[in-house]
């Protein structure tokens, strides 16, 4: 499964947004986020999701497009998972405790939570 840095993340979030977008795109895109990087930084980012199969380059088109080849939903579920064996050990019950805790979930979020466990026990 791939790992992206948060620099990395920032490049992904413009794809995912955007579709197929050049490197001047992309560059304009994260200046707009105030994510002030340079040409070549963003270009080595690029390269290094390339590398590692998170973007595809279009050559056909002149300037290249660069392309997410893999989901937000695939990466946030990944990133997801760190955090919960990282900081709670695996345990979905010691992360939803300490965000109930420190007030970070709402009455309302607290409501669709468990509408959510419902429906997944099959009882809608």
């Amino acid at each position: 499964m791939i790992k992206l840095s948060d620099a990395e993340w920032e490049i992904m979030e413009v794809l995912w947004e955007k579709g197929r977008s050049s490197l001047s795109t992309t560059l304009e895109e994260l200046h707009k986020k105030d994510i002030l990087w340079v040409q070549n930084t963003v270009h080595t980012m690029i390269t290094r999701l390339v590398k590692k199969e998170a973007i595809t380059i279009h050559k056909d088109t002149r300037p290249f497009q660069y392309e997410a080849c893999i989901s937000k939903e695939v990466c946030e579920l990944k990133k997801a998972d760190v955090i919960l064996n990282q900081a709670f050990d695996g345990s979905i019950t010691k992360m939803v405790s300490a965000l109930i805790g420190n007030g970070r979930i709402s009455g309302e979020e607290i409501e669709k939570l468990q509408e959510l466990i419902k429906h997944w026990q099959g009882g809608e």
